[in-house]
């Protein structure tokens, strides 16, 4: 029977940070909120993303809170050439 350590260790083969090192380097926020958008740079943003977007900083900012973009690199075969900066801007 495989051990959940074996498949962590497959899944992940070069983990060599512990729970411990990760607790130092990512201590717990202050801010009660955090919030994210996180699109994908394989296509013009629709109008659904753009008010996603919208909604979740002015939520973050009203409490105090983190608003964090993160571009996915999940896709990156379908990645248009140009398309973080167009996020981004």
């Amino acid at each position: 029977m495989t051990t959940r350590k074996e498949i962590a260790d497959k899944i992940f083969p070069n983990v060599t940070e512990t729970i411990q090192d990760l607790e130092k380097k990512y201590p717990t926020r202050q801010n009660p909120i955090c919030s994210r958008f996180a699109p994908s740079p394989t296509g013009f943003l629709h109008i659904g993303s753009v008010f996603a977007s919208f909604v979740e900083q002015r939520f973050a900012k009203q409490y105090g809170g983190t608003f964090l973009l993160r571009i996915e690199d999940t896709d990156q075969k379908r990645e248009i050439p140009g398309a973080v900066d167009l996020i981004i801007d």
